[in-house]
This record gives structure tokens, sequence and C-alpha cells, in this order.
């Protein structure tokens, strides 16, 4: 198996691309000059596969993506699928059963692969965020039928507009040992998205897999990110950078990261030249 000089995991949106769903050319370019030193490249996206493949051409010079916030993990330059999890239908129940008694919007999504496939539910209540998405997703999607059959589901999700309390830490609480990720929506930058997963999934623990399958020791680990489903990435990797414009909170809750703010993907690699020197013998 090939050897490496470190990795490098990155967030996509907002971070790797801009909020105009853009890769720079210099971007770009930086990621195959960490190919060409020896750097395992790896992509930590809160989208589905058929989102990332939606703005990444399958040239595009990385590793590994671990999408859907760590449920599955793709071998990019073998185009494989190597790992995924889903939750089973008795946990899709209860875990509906709840959002249901809050009255909450949310998204059933199918197992992966086609998680990009969708149950949706409305409350009545305004919300923009969450029309906006099942109407970009509408050739996928249907709404929550009066008397579901569930099944299996790789992730069930929650839109909350922004000017409501939010219901995390209530949810994250009864959820519990379930994963409950929250993060600001890519859409309208303001909204909060509350991710339901499997116990154990998530950007963290899917970037270890990759590591530890490669032989590579996490002190050889940088990790780039801007929002909280970025949190335990962060907190892992053993040189961790916000982006400026990251969520102002994680700058407070992660003190490993407060000294590690970057104004950007580029200035948070630049930051620490010497990093990903390949300590490999020669």
């Amino acid at each position: 198996m090939k050897t490496y000089a470190g990795a490098l995991v990155t967030d996509l949106d907002g971070t790797l691309a801009d909020k105009s769903k853009i890769i720079s050319s210099d971007v770009k370019a930086e990621l195959e000059h960490l190919g060409s030193k020896g750097v395992l490249r790896v992509v930590a996206t809160g989208r589905s596969l058929h989102g990332f493949r939606k703005i990444i051409s399958s040239d595009f010079p990385i590793d590994y993506v671990a999408f859907s916030s760590g449920a599955g993990i793709f071998d990019w330059r073998k185009q494989k699928l190597e790992k995924h999890a889903h939750l089973e239908e008795e946990a899709v129940k209860g875990v509906v059963q709840r959002l249901l008694e809050h009255n909450l919007d949310f998204m059933v999504h199918a197992p992966i692969p086609d998680n990009h496939y969708f149950y949706y539910r409305h409350g009545g209540a305004p919300n923009t965020d969450f029309h906006q998405r099942v109407a970009i997703y509408q050739e996928y999607v249907k709404p929550w039928p009066d008397q579901q059959k569930y099944g299996a589901a790789s992730q069930l999700l929650v839109v909350e507009p922004p000017t409501e309390n939010s219901c995390y830490t209530s949810l994250s609480r009864l959820l519990s040992p379930l994963t409950v990720i929250r993060a600001t929506s890519p859409l309208d930058f303001a909204s909060r998205w509350i991710e339901i997963f499997p116990e154990g999934v998530s950007k963290a623990s899917a970037a270890a897999w990759i590591v530890t399958r490669h032989n590579i020791s996490v002190s050889r680990v940088m990790a780039v990110g801007n929002d909280y489903n970025d949190f335990d990435l962060l907190t892992w990797a053993a040189v961790p950078y916000l982006v400026g414009d990251g969520a102002e909170v994680l700058k407070k809750e992660l003190p490993n990261v407060k000294l590690n703010c970057a104004k950007d993907f580029l200035s948070a690699l630049r930051a620490v030249p010497d990093f990903f020197k390949d300590p490999r013998p020669k």
C-alpha cells in the first residue's frame, strides 16, 4: 500500500468552495501539489454523494470523500463506495414520532447511495429554507404520507427557521445515543439544519477510518472547516483551522482552534508550510 506524508481533511461548502459553490483554480492547483507531495486529500462534507457530484468532477484532485457528514465513505480515485451506515426501521420510527410530537419540519432520507431521495413533512409554520430545499430536489422527493410504511434511512434532517429557538439540545438528549449534528443552512446561510444519524457517524470518525486504513497517524492530519458540523473534525485533528468567516461561537467552543483561525482555505495551508514536509525515508 502507498505510504503518505500526512492527510488533509477539509470541509466543502464555505471552506473549499465559496458561498457560490465555486472552487478556485488556485485551490485546485494546491490540491494537485499536495497530492504530488504524498498528502492524502479528503473532503468531509454534509452533502450526499449525489449533491457532491453536482459541483465536483470525477477528475478532481482528491483521494476520498466522506459524504453525508461521514455516513458514507467513497474512494474518489477508484470511484468506489467503501463504507456506509444507516438507521434501522425501528430507529427511524422512533425518531419520526419524536419529531411529530414537536411539530418539526423534517425530511427522511433513503439509505446510501440513494440518499438524495427523501420524504418531507412540513408542520405548517413559515419556513422558507425548508421549502427551498424541497424545490431543489423536487424530482427526488415526496410528501410524508399519513400512513407511512417505515423503512431504513440514512438520516433525518430537521430544518429550523433562524427566528425560532433551536431544539438541537433537547433533540440531542431525547435521541441519544444517535448522533445529532447541527449545521448552518448552505442555502440561506441563516437557518439551522439538525441532522440525525446512526450512533458513531461523524466527519471525524470517517476521517479516522480513512487515515487508519492508510497507516497515517492523527499527528500528521490537518483539518479545515467553517461550521458547527466541523466541530468534531476540528477537535480530532492535530492541526485544526477554522476559516475566517466561520461560525464565531466555534472560536469560543474550540480552544485549540482559537490560535488557528485562517482567512480562507489557502491561508490555512500556508500557515504551516512545513507541516506536510515528507518525513518518509528517501
